[in-house]
């Protein structure tokens, strides 16, 4: 839907609204639209329950910030089964979509990136690379026909 609102609405922005338990990032469809719009070049922006910045020695952020480094698309919930199953059957290589999901949370220009302060964002880095050495990897293997 993202893809084609950006080609039919000018100036077209994404505003993402954070919940206080940070519970949009466990909803498979809020997750694929995130994704979709940051393919489509979307411009986006996130709004959260406070400006606060979240610190390593606070528990309720560590709980957050582990969980969202852990994030996977596979893991995600959505009301119907139905409708888990049609947005997994879109994603045609989950890892790399899993990694451009953290890219957009905690990347650079990320949609929290500002946010953690003294959690290692070099650990969220570790994670994407992870993430990207096993889409390259599968790339590598379906090409030459292997599987694992």
């Amino acid at each position: 839907m993202m893809a084609h609102l950006s080609k039919v609405v000018p100036d077209l922005r994404q505003l993402v609204a954070v919940d206080q338990k940070f519970i949009l990032f466990s909803r498979a469809w809020c997750v694929a639209e995130l994704v979709e719009a940051s393919m489509s070049e979307i411009p986006q922006n996130v709004e959260i329950y406070s400006n606060r910045p979240f610190r390593a020695n606070d528990a309720e952020a560590l709980h957050i910030y582990a969980k969202l480094a852990k994030l996977t698309v596979q893991d995600c919930k959505a009301s119907r089964k139905e409708d888990k199953d049609a947005i997994l059957a879109r994603i045609p290589d989950i890892p790399r979509f899993d990694a451009k999901l953290l890219e957009i949370i905690f990347g650079t220009y990320g949609l929290l990136s500002q946010k953690f302060v003294g959690f290692g964002l070099l650990d969220a880095a570790v994670r994407t690379a992870r993430r990207s050495l096993e889409v390259v990897r599968s790339n590598t293997d379906n090409k030459n026909g292997t599987t694992e």
